[in-house]
């Protein structure tokens, strides 16, 4: 089985990491990016052959997606998580779980009622 994926964040982590190691993978299939900057989505979208979103309620409507890996400033992880779980998309995150507690339990409470799975990517390269 591969995850049908999306990215969303295209700052270095996604460039260096997370866009090779999914184009790489048996296990996953990129299906389309997001990021704010139109220049670098088009950009990247063209290069990977998948299709370039600049919003990601946008691409969370549209797109039929397994996973979703957030790559964002950590201030805008919340809205986004809450979106995905939503659209039952699980979701691997950037390291930290919150920016406090309360927005952690306000993400556990989004994760339990959802039903998906949300990993924390914790790898210092």
């Amino acid at each position: 089985m591969v995850l049908k994926c999306g990215v969303i964040g295209l700052g270095r982590q996604s460039v260096e990491d997370h866009l090779p190691a999914l184009t790489a993978s048996d296990a996953f299939q990129l299906q389309c990016i997001c990021d704010v900057d139109q220049q670098k989505t088009d950009q990247l979208a063209s290069k990977h052959t998948v299709k370039g979103y600049t919003s990601y309620d946008s691409m969370l409507d549209q797109e039929e997606l397994d996973v979703v890996i957030i790559a964002v400033p950590h201030s805008n992880y919340l809205p986004i998580i809450r979106k995905a779980a939503e659209r039952g998309v699980h979701i691997i995150k950037e390291k930290p779980l919150a920016v406090s507690s309360q927005e952690a339990k306000q993400i556990y409470s989004i994760i339990n009622s959802s039903q998906i799975f949300m990993g924390i990517n914790s790898i210092n390269c």
